[in-house]
């Protein structure tokens, strides 16, 4: 019995694990600004991942008693929208800030490399820029978890890391 649950609490370490290594900047002329409603914009063609992605982003900023606006629900993929089209319904909308994640590299198997950055809209400059880089730790065996192991892993890393910087902070703070 004890192997046993050994045994299944061995797999569930494994398919739970995934390194995520962050660098980023912000830049001095704009240390001062901080926002607390961002739009999450994931850039990467696969809409399920995409969704999935940005469900995740919403539960890890609630952690930080932040709100966010998905993505699609701001710029749906049904519209075909100019970068004109874009600029203004996030300038219209409710959203101080918009967090873009671009995938520069990777699969849903071993490692991404993401591409991040912050604009802030009462600036219209990006204020954070970033990569970061999340790995499979070595012998993940339940491939239908990586994805979200992986989504996981890497969007609370990168709220935690935003956070202590002090480009996100809950409204109730600023």
């Amino acid at each position: 019995m004890k192997k046993s649950s050994f045994f299944i609490f061995f797999l569930s370490f494994l398919a739970s694990c995934a390194q995520t290594n962050i660098v980023g900047y912000r830049d001095n002329e704009n240390i001062n600004r901080y926002y607390s409603y961002p739009v999450v914009e994931i850039r990467i063609d696969d809409l399920h991942h995409r969704q999935m992605l940005e469900n995740i982003f919403v539960d890890s900023f609630q952690k930080y008693s932040l709100n966010i606006i998905r993505g699609t629900d701001m710029f749906p993929p049904t519209r075909n929208l100019n970068p004109e089209e874009l600029m203004k319904l996030f300038t219209n909308s409710k959203a101080d800030s918009l967090l873009v994640l671009s995938l520069k590299s990777g699969s849903t198997e071993l490692d991404q490399k993401w591409d991040i950055s912050v604009f802030g809209k009462d600036i219209g400059k990006t204020v954070w820029a970033g990569e970061s880089k999340t790995t499979l730790v070595q012998g993940n065996l339940l491939d239908s978890k990586n994805i979200a192991t992986m989504f996981e892993s890497m969007s609370s890393e990168i709220v935690a890391k935003l956070i202590q910087a002090q480009v996100f902070i809950p409204k109730s703070i600023n």
